[in-house]
């Protein structure tokens, strides 16, 4: 009778335990989805600060899904470096992502991306030309690698890679081509650093 009830006590323990790490693992799917969805409604400091809640409550949980803590970390940076400009802190969540996942900036271009943009930004001309470079698939990163080419005082070096970056990416580089192809992002990049529209002119 004595092992039946200290079994017993073992069992309610080990489920209370479990149903609690069950509910945890709720919370941090709420989390997640909730600042996905502050994301997409322009709350981006929201967005921030539920993905910092999902991380904390993953943490507690520690189980292993689809969605790791490198990849909210990069997400974070994406939200910082392309929707609010703060590239400071945007760098910091990449350098999260890598201190939390050594192997992260191996198996992602997101990453090396993002990290380069902001890099960019932050004036290291060098680190975000060697990010760029490190990327295969992605299509605007030559673009961004003749911006920080530009930036770093290679300007005539720089322009000839950001016609020929465009002429690519969309046949051409006139500001008409470029509205017909929508291409906002190159639009914005023109309006952070006019200088390098107004020394790079193609019609």
């Amino acid at each position: 009778m004595k092992n039946f009830k200290r079994i017993s006590v073992i069992a309610l323990i080990v489920f209370i335990a479990f149903s609690s790490a069950c509910a945890q693992t709720k919370n941090a799917e709420d989390y997640y989805g909730d600042a996905a969805m502050k994301r997409l409604g322009g709350d981006y400091k929201g967005a921030i600060e539920n993905y910092k809640k999902f991380i904390a409550a993953k943490a507690i949980v520690n189980n292993d899904d689809s969605v790791t803590v490198a990849d909210t970390y990069l997400v974070m940076a994406e939200i910082d470096v392309e929707d609010i400009r703060n590239n400071s802190e945007g760098l910091d969540y990449c350098n999260k992502a890598v201190q939390f996942d050594k192997e992260y900036q191996n198996q992602s271009e997101d990453l090396l991306f993002t990290r380069g943009i902001a890099k960019m930004y932050l004036k290291d001309y060098q680190g975000a030309i060697n990010d760029f470079d490190s990327t295969q698939t992605m299509t605007s990163a030559p673009f961004y690698k003749a911006m920080a080419v530009f930036l770093s005082g290679n300007e005539k070096e720089g322009c000839g890679l950001i016609i020929e970056s465009l002429n690519n990416l969309f046949g051409g580089c006139s500001d008409q081509i470029l509205k017909e192809n929508n291409a906002v992002f190159i639009f914005n990049e023109f309006k952070s650093f006019p200088k390098v529209r107004r020394k790079c002119k193609c019609e």
